[in-house]
């Protein structure tokens, strides 16, 4: 077997063992809101066009809608929960590159392999500790890169270069700041063609020209180049305004690397053998160093200098993710100069099994429950240098099986069928791997097909048990919402997502439609009460601009109790569509529905009021059977909008009148008995439900069921808006 083969099964091992160690911690939730905004982004695009997808990010879309599709087609995936799954691929990934980087750099497969696995293991947790879904994906788009820019320095190939160009722009495009890194791209680049003596497409045609012949050509290169990179870059990377942005912050530097709230090295202290390699790495190949180390630094450096270098709402320094696999590089140096000293043996093994602790815990345990204990009353930067708040230190005061979120562990308990189905997942990677580097490969295509089969069945039931976590609406009701939609919706419908939190729980309510409606809901609007409806003029022509010709819209709302003051979005609405009524389909989450109807047949009031005091938005009538017999109730069904200081002064009058208009049952109530307290501020929603029963001794015969309202203070009777002073709610048929 000849070296590149054996590193390529070494390589395609790694990453089947990355892959199965991501998928046996894996937990299938996020607290990061950017990560939801792109779920909610990529949906839109599915809906609307792909043409709608922003090109700076053009390459994660690219494996993301995929994904997303996946979920739809498969009926137990989550919609977060397999778009997550990108994560671990593209680390797991990233990994196996790793492997194909030092090989081409010279080193041997147990030097590359170790230090891949410990790229993957040391960062255990960070692909699901709310990262950005686009930041582990561009650092498996930066490794591909330098890995075919490395190929086509060793055995040339142009399409080493196209490929090369490629992964870089999917990088950039992924994730801006990784534009800052084409200068030392082009610089390998530009040093490859040399070392090569490219004749055919570089030097031939170019050393005959004459000085200002180079220099106009060199101008044009120029100029379409700066076109090129312009327009995109300028618009989406924020470069340095003044000098002093642009000069490395001492204090970010400490922060991002040794701050007991977001070190790098505190967070996986294993990664500090990497350091001791650097100046060998750089002495055996300088150009490649500077490329991959000399990037990976150049962009720390960078970071120190952005608003948030400490990476917020995150797990360690969030802002270093995308190039940590060139950062750990220089390790496979360090095992080469020291892996045969027993005491660096021992160091290694110690830091390794701290580290992959502390990233198992940060596993276990939701963020927002470190945030809420560590977090309080104080401030981002105060968190980040306080020794006392910082959650690598302070796991094991927190640490519970209650909080724990892989997917075989939860607060009912550990599901132990699926802790073994993965642990065997583990091991037959592992198995595969140990062969793969000790250099027996028999039958070693039918190890990875049946690793690759196992990983798909067991994440499917991964994703499918913690596709119910209680973070995206499993006991609060989410299923029973999108289930009624999906069941009840019809053509022309439209869903309001109405959500009124502070973020990131402000985001739970669309995560958990996305996940449970599956696309098959009616198409959503998003209403965000801080961006959309406090503060904004003209929001509620801009609300029904968003609906549209709906004929019936629906509101899903989570967390406001029925009386609570804060339901702007639904008043709204029941301006101009009839009020149909409200279900509760579990512990928090309402279902509301507003049908198109004709105008509404009640408005009393002063003129000079913006709102009338009294509104009859919609009616109906039913009966357990029809026709009706004497003795038998009907059910009356009233919506209601009311805006009056004075209570009491409606009474609501059913009267059922025979065929020659003679009153033959009455029914009277105040309409205020069925104004809740509390209610929205001074508006309220009436539901006005009545059992209208008939008299044992009427006669049989069609009947006229009509709707008198009256002042309570003088008994006269309200026109309705055709000028009668009362209403036909239906016809009734009496059987004998």
């Amino acid at each position: 077997m000849t070296r590149g083969q054996k590193f390529r099964r070494t390589a395609l091992a790694v990453t089947l063992f990355l892959f199965a160690l991501y998928v046996w911690s894996y937990r299938g939730t996020s607290h990061s809101t950017d990560e939801w905004l792109f779920i909610d982004e990529m949906t839109r695009a599915l809906r609307e066009g792909l043409h709608t997808i922003p090109l700076q990010y053009a390459s994660f879309y690219a494996l993301g809608i995929p994904l997303l599709l996946l979920s739809r087609v498969v009926g137990t995936f989550g919609t977060y929960q397999t778009l997550t799954l990108l994560n671990s691929a593209t680390t797991a990934l990233a990994g196996g590159i790793m492997v194909l980087v030092l090989g081409e750099l010279g080193y041997g497969v147990p030097e590359a392999a170790v230090t891949a696995l410990v790229y993957g293991a040391a960062t255990l947790a960070w692909p699901y500790s709310g990262y950005l879904l686009r930041e582990p994906t561009t650092a498996m788009w930066l490794m591909v890169a330098a890995w075919l820019l490395l190929r086509y320095r060793v055995k040339g190939g142009w399409w080493y270069v196209v490929g090369s160009l490629l992964a870089f722009t999917g990088a950039a495009f992924t994730k801006q700041s990784a534009s800052f890194l084409l200068f030392l791209y082009v610089a390998y680049f530009a040093y490859s063609l040399y070392a090569r003596k490219e004749p055919k497409l570089f030097w031939e045609w170019w050393l005959p020209l004459q000085a200002r012949h180079k220099l106009g050509v060199g101008l044009a290169f120029a100029v379409i180049v700066g076109l090129i990179f312009w327009f995109p870059v300028r618009a989406y990377v924020p470069f340095p305004r003044h000098l002093g942005e642009a000069i490395p912050s001492f204090k970010g530097l400490m922060g991002l690397l040794f701050s007991p709230g977001w070190g790098l090295f505190l967070f996986s202290p294993v990664l500090l053998l990497t350091i001791p390699g650097i100046p060998g790495f750089f002495r055996k190949h300088f150009w490649e160093a500077l490329l991959l180390v000399g990037a990976a630094w150049v962009y720390i450096l960078g970071c120190t200098r952005q608003p948030l270098w400490w990476g917020t709402w995150n797990w360690g320094p969030r802002q270093v993710n995308p190039i940590l696999p060139m950062f750990t590089l220089p390790l496979a140096e360090t095992l080469r100069l020291y892996g045969g000293r027993r005491a660096f043996k021992i160091v290694l093994g110690i830091l390794l099994v701290v580290s992959v602790a502390l990233a198992g815990m940060q596993t276990l345990v939701a963020y927002p429950f470190y945030q809420v204990a560590f977090r309080s009353g104080i401030t981002d930067v105060e968190f980040t240098w306080n020794w006392h708040t910082s959650p690598p230190l302070n796991h094991w005061r927190f640490l519970k099986i209650t909080d724990a979120e892989v997917a075989w562990a939860t607060s009912s308990g550990v599901r132990w069928p699926l802790l073994l189905s993965l642990s065997v997942l583990v091991g037959l990677a592992a198995w595969f791997l140990i062969r793969t580097t000790g250099g027996r490969f028999a039958r070693w295509s039918i190890y990875v097909g049946g690793v690759a089969l196992l990983s798909v069945f067991l994440v499917a039931a991964t994703l499918h048990l913690s596709y119910l976590d209680e973070d995206y609406g499993g006991n609060q009701g989410f299923a029973e919402a999108a289930q009624m939609l999906r069941e009840e919706g019809k053509p022309g419908d439209k869903l309001v997502i109405y959500m009124w939190g502070e973020p990131p729980w402000a985001y739970i309510p669309r995560v958990a439609m996305l996940n449970y409606c599956k696309g098959l809901c009616p198409p959503h609007i998003v209403v965000i009460k801080e961006q959309f409806i406090d503060g904004q003029p003209g929001w509620e022509g801009r609300l029904r601009q968003l609906v549209g010709d709906a004929k019936r819209v629906w509101v899903v709302m989570e967390g406001l109790p029925e009386t609570s003051p804060d339901r702007p979005v639904e008043i709204a609405l029941a301006q101009w569509l009839y009020y149909a009524g409200s279900t509760w389909t579990g512990q928090t989450v309402r279902v509301a529905r507003f049908d198109r109807g004709g105008d509404k047949v009640l408005v009393l009031g002063e003129e000079e009021r913006e709102t009338p005091n009294l509104e009859l938005l919609s009616f109906s009538i039913r009966a357990s059977d029809l026709p009706i017999r004497p003795g038998e109730c009907l059910d009356v069904d009233l919506k209601w909008r009311i805006k009056s200081r004075e209570q009491g002064i409606w009474n609501v009058s059913y009267q059922l009148l025979d065929g020659g208009g003679q009153l033959a049952a009455q029914l009277d109530h105040p309409l205020t008995l069925f104004t809740k307290p509390g209610g929205w501020g001074n508006e309220r929603l009436i539901e006005d439900k009545t059992a209208f029963c008939l008299p044992a001794d009427i006669s049989p015969g069609l009947y006229q069921l009509i709707l008198v309202v009256y002042d309570s203070r003088n008994m006269a009777r309200e026109n309705f808006t055709d000028g009668q002073d009362y209403l036909v709610i239906g016809q009734v048929e009496i059987k004998g």
